[in-house]
């Protein structure tokens, strides 16, 4: 319900009553004005219009950066909040392995101070022969270490006929007749101290056109026969 003026006394009416309640005249409703619209009132309208909806786009526009706004520092704070955690959770790490190592460092002392001269003489003793042990293991595999750096990589057999190509190449080249190869056969690789060996069986045509089977061995270093060996100079 609104209060309007009556058109006759000026008195406040409610919309709803029928006549004026002061003066007595039949109440009239406003209404828009009848016959068209003019041209300063499109204006005024569309202009209205113009303002709301820039108003809203106003609005819309800045709840939309706001909310991206906040997206953006909750994920921020998130990150933070994890990364602070994880640090904490390090830090009890490591204060926790410090505390177990001297945990076993005072256990080990307490077991030490218990054994008698003649145990603690043996433990000194083992341990001694531990620390030489484990450096003649670290020699042995620096040498190892070494000795593949100068002699490549490890020859492979093939799956075809168990041939090495190094020694099937510097076959060829030293052959009478490199045609006539076949290998029938090759050991495992031994590793020595000038280079990986591997011994074959082959045929092949001599100077005189004959076919023999022979055996060798090969020192290979760097996917390269380097020297051929008689097979009596190493045993099978």
């Amino acid at each position: 319900m609104a209060l309007i003026k009556c058109t006759e006394c000026g008195n406040e009416v409610s919309t709803t009553a029928k006549t004026c309640p002061k003066c007595g005249a039949k109440v009239k409703l406003p209404r828009w004005p009848d016959g068209p619209v003019s041209g300063s009132q499109k204006f005024q309208i569309g202009l209205a219009a113009v303002i709301v909806i820039v108003f809203l786009i106003i609005i819309m526009s800045g709840s939309e950066q706001s909310l991206r706004t906040e997206a953006k520092h909750d994920a921020e704070q998130r990150e933070k909040n994890f990364l602070e955690g994880e640090k904490i959770a390090q830090l009890h790490w490591q204060e926790n392995m410090q505390k177990g190592v001297e945990k076993r460092k005072a256990a080990e002392a307490q077991r030490i101070a218990a054994l008698s001269p003649a145990q603690r003489a043996s433990e000194e003793r083992v341990a001694k022969e531990r620390a030489a042990a484990a450096a003649k293991a670290a020699a042995e595999q620096a040498r190892i270490v070494e000795q593949d750096k100068r002699f490549g990589e490890r020859p492979h057999q093939s799956e075809y006929d168990g041939s090495y190509s190094a020694v099937e190449r510097y076959l060829k080249k030293v052959m009478n007749d490199p045609d006539s190869l076949k290998m029938a056969g090759c050991t495992k690789v031994f590793r020595t101290t000038d280079g990986w060996l591997v011994g074959c069986d082959y045929r092949g045509r001599n100077g005189f056109g004959g076919l023999i089977k022979v055996f060798n061995w090969f020192t290979i270093r760097q996917d390269h026969v380097v020297q051929m060996h008689d097979e009596s100079a190493y045993s099978r």
